[in-house]
């Protein structure tokens, strides 16, 4: 993963914001940031979705509302990288200004819900069941519909997503605040090296020094930065692996432990509850 950039996404001089739909053989992306506001569906793929603070497993149906300036990244699972893969990776993305073509449209009284929504987005948001599905459709219908049509589309979905609140979740606790680009390096930094060895055991001292910071204000920077500890974030990230691994019914669970980065089965289901509320067993059960 490279440097998260900020990136500045162009539009047709015809048209006041982006949707396209994409398939590639993996989201290519690196970790990265824009001013724009993003609402990305998944439609075929699966991998680790970062958005600020907040590591999850994403997987076909996967819809994120993401504020902007937002750091965020789709990557996709390890064999999707292996050249002889044949498998594709496709999304739906459209991305919009707060001044929709130099528009003040979100501070008329009558789009009060949806500025609402649009300061909301600064957490993340995931939208699922009915709101989902309603959604997916309405961005369907963008890509087909005439350039008019578009921009009624794009707030029919955003007032959806403000009037579903039970098929709605936030990603973060606290709002994701503007970082420069230095920071931003660091962290993606920090990310690149807890995913790519979350296998193995990481110290403090080895995390600290790809921060460039000695071990006692590396965890302050952490905690800061991340609003958890490196332990709590690095145990998301194993256990986000094993919720992947528990899908293959061949695995046993031990041995999804050690390749989730856990050498003792007890200290693997421990966090595995802590984090999913259930057991590796139950998971599974319910998985499959």
């Amino acid at each position: 993963m490279n440097s998260p950039i900020l990136i500045k996404n162009a539009t047709n001089s015809d048209t006041s914001f982006y949707v396209n739909a994409n398939s590639v053989k993996y989201f290519g992306y690196p970790f990265h940031f824009h001013h724009e506001y993003e609402l990305t569906y998944i439609i075929k793929g699966t991998g680790t979705r970062c958005v600020g603070n907040s590591i999850e497993n994403f997987g076909p149906g996967d819809l994120i509302l993401i504020g902007s300036n937002v750091p965020h990244y789709w990557r996709n699972s390890k064999e999707y990288y292996d050249e002889s893969s044949q498998l594709t990776a496709q999304s739906i993305v459209v991305r919009f200004l707060y001044h929709l073509g130099g528009v003040n449209l979100f501070d008329i009284p009558e789009m009060l819900n949806l500025k609402k929504l649009l300061y909301q987005s600064g957490y993340g948001i995931k939208i699922t069941g009915k709101c989902n599905k309603k959604v997916f459709s309405i961005l369907n219908d963008m890509l087909a519909s005439k350039k008019e049509d578009k921009i009624i589309l794009l707030l029919q979905a955003l007032s959806f997503i403000a009037a579903s609140k039970k098929d709605t979740r936030v990603l973060m606790k606290t709002i994701s605040r503007p970082i420069n680009q230095l920071e931003v390096e660091r962290i993606n930094n920090i990310y690149e090296y807890m995913l790519n060895h979350y296998k193995n055991k990481i110290s403090l001292k080895e995390i600290a020094k790809i921060a460039n910071l000695q071990t006692a204000s590396f965890c302050r920077y952490f905690k800061k930065h991340f609003r958890k500890t490196f332990i709590e974030t690095l145990n998301e990230i194993r256990i986000n692996e094993a919720c992947n691994l528990l899908r293959n019914k061949d695995m046993t669970i031990t041995h999804i432990a050690y390749e989730s980065g856990y050498n003792s089965l007890s200290n693997f289901i421990n966090a595995f509850y802590k984090i999913t509320n259930q057991k590796p067993k139950e998971y599974r059960e319910r998985c499959l």
